[in-house]
């Protein structure tokens, strides 16, 4: 499958190195890469995947640390 995607100047030379680096073509190296995540995803909601962007969750006080669960 072709897929066309994007990226900044210095995105697309890091990865060709690391491909280089790996002894792989671009095509392989992202392969690898897209293969590392679950065959299926499940959805999350929108306050887990806020949470997971920004990687906190309730703490002492009000304050979150990421350790602790985020209350629904």
């Amino acid at each position: 499958m072709t897929v066309t995607v994007d990226l900044p100047d210095d995105v697309l030379r890091r990865l060709k190195a690391e491909a280089d680096r790996r002894g792989v073509t671009l095509d392989g190296l992202l392969a690898d890469v897209a293969g590392r995540f679950p065959a299926e995803a499940e959805p999350i909601g929108q306050a887990e995947g806020l949470r997971k962007l920004t990687g906190i969750a309730p703490g002492i006080s009000g304050a979150y640390s990421k350790d602790e669960d985020w209350p629904e």
